[in-house]
């Protein structure tokens, strides 16, 4: 998990999808001038939800035909 310098990252990624959208500058440009990590950890304690996405990950081709 990387710890950003920002407070509201989903803002900064409206607004990086905005200025793209505006520009027609690619999104993977921008967010390497405008991203910033201050750090990287590796959450413990993740088993539990590595075999929940592994289950949704089977389970979702079924259920997409109803969505």
């Amino acid at each position: 998990m990387t710890v950003l310098d920002v407070t509201e990252a989903g803002c900064l990624g409206v607004a990086i999808l905005a200025k793209a959208h505006a520009t027609g500058e690619k999104v993977g440009e921008i967010s390497t001038r405008w991203v910033k990590p201050l750090s990287k950890t590796m959450p413990s304690g993740t088993d539990f939800y590595n075999e929940k996405f592994r289950s949704y990950k089977q389970l979702y081709p079924s259920l997409k035909k109803f969505y």
